[in-house]
């Protein structure tokens, strides 16, 4: 079974201990990603949040020859439970629909000649981590009231993105920010 890993923050450049087959490709699904997630190690990190503009992520061949392995792969690699690890199958029927990212990750999955894909799926924690509803001023403002150190964490992951992820927060922190 060949199961793509799909990326698009940290993982992409601190791989540590995922395993996988060959490098990242850049030629991934579009999701609509945007930095609405405080975590234990960043400030803010990327996530599925729609209804934010869709971006092309990157992907890999997993080293795990099953989705259950690649699911505990990704999973011990974001130190998150496998429930909070997306996946997708393209080869059996009773997998078909599902919500439109799972949708879209099928599709392209299945115009790659895989058999599925996993990704990390944990959501924005936005308002419970600031008591702010997410928004780009809302995000702008909690990244100028960090410490010195936390918003250097901050600009060391919105930097080190993907290039090819481009989103709203990334677009005002680099013309407000000068990240």
């Amino acid at each position: 079974m060949r199961v793509a890993v799909l990326g698009w923050g940290s993982l992409i450049w601190d791989q540590r201990e995922l395993r996988t087959e060959g490098g990242w490709r850049r030629d991934g699904p579009f999701l609509p990603l945007e930095f609405a997630r405080a975590s234990q190690s960043w400030p803010l990190t990327l996530v599925i949040h729609a209804p934010s503009p869709a971006q092309q992520v990157l992907w890999s061949v997993s080293a795990e020859s099953s989705l259950p392995g690649a699911v505990a792969d990704l999973s011990r690699r974001e130190g998150c439970l496998p429930a909070a690890i997306g996946r997708v199958t393209v080869t059996r029927k009773r997998d078909r629909g599902g919500t439109p990212v799972e949708e879209e990750v099928r599709r392209w999955a299945s115009g790659k000649c895989l058999d599925g894909a996993v990704w990390t799926a944990l959501p924005s924690n936005f308002l419970e981590r600031t008591g702010m509803p997410f928004s780009i001023d809302n995000a702008i403002s909690y990244l100028q009231g960090l410490s010195a150190h936390d918003r250097e964490r901050a600009k060391e992951y919105i930097v080190n993105a993907p290039e090819q992820v481009r989103t709203p927060l990334r677009e005002r922190a680099a013309a407000e920010l000068g990240w």
